[in-house]
């Protein structure tokens, strides 16, 4: 997942919470084992954190977290330098360290603001593979995860219209049949599907999809798809 970390001459640690934890130092991997790695990953996620929040945010309000995330803390500074900055009651990340989750949330926010010439941007490629910390199940994490997942629908969604409207239907059928991926019964994105094969020339494909929601909606979850969105079937149908 480089495509997401800075080369910033000042930056001196690389981290990715991507398809996996891991953190160089000008290149070279270091080792922490799974509390501290969970340690910088909040650090990275949340910002500067007070001890006894991060400790509670790890280990639950008890009463020693506070004391023994410190003494954690504290033993990790010292076997790296310049990774961690205490202020106070507080320890964050240094600012050379380059996350690429955060870099990743930066560059979807420009792409979701670009204009139609953008189609080679390499946005929806990088919605697509991206996946926060898959093997960690922690409630904050599984949260974050959630949280990520939203970010990518509503960008994808967001891509498919503004290429829809463009003209762009070759694009909106992937942006919008990639949000299809990741929420099946999501009605914008199937709206934003059919619209887009109907405007490549596809007519059956956009009725075929509508009629796999339908089934897939009524199998799942007992309901129907809305009156517009039969409507619309019915205007591709003739």
């Amino acid at each position: 997942m480089g495509d997401f970390m800075a080369t910033d001459k000042d930056v001196q640690f690389q981290l990715n919470l991507f398809q996996g934890w891991r953190l160089r130092d000008d290149g070279i991997e270091i080792q922490f084992d799974r509390l501290q790695q969970q340690i910088i990953a909040a650090l990275a996620i949340y910002g500067a954190l007070s001890c006894q929040s991060l400790g509670a945010l790890l280990w639950g309000p008890a009463a020693e977290a506070a004391r023994h995330l410190r003494i954690t803390a504290f033993m990790m500074a010292r076997q790296i330098p310049d990774l961690l900055v205490f202020e106070g009651r507080s320890v964050s990340l240094a600012d050379t360290v380059s996350v690429d989750l955060n870099h990743f949330l930066v560059k979807v926010a420009k792409c979701e603001q670009s204009n139609c010439v953008s189609t080679a941007d390499g946005c929806l490629s990088q919605l697509l593979r991206v996946e926060l910390l898959p093997d960690w199940n922690e409630d904050w994490v599984v949260l974050e995860q959630h949280k990520l997942h939203v970010v990518r629908l509503r960008s994808l969604l967001i891509h498919a219209r503004r290429w829809l409207t463009c003209g762009e239907g070759e694009m909106a059928v992937k942006a919008a049949g990639a949000s299809l991926e990741l929420e099946p019964l999501h009605e914008s994105g199937v709206e934003l599907l059919m619209r887009a094969e109907l405007q490549t020339g596809r007519p059956d494909k956009a009725v075929k999809t509508f009629e796999g929601f339908k089934t897939r909606l009524a199998s799942e979850l007992k309901l129907a798809p809305s009156e517009y969105l039969v409507r619309l079937a019915e205007a591709i149908r003739g």
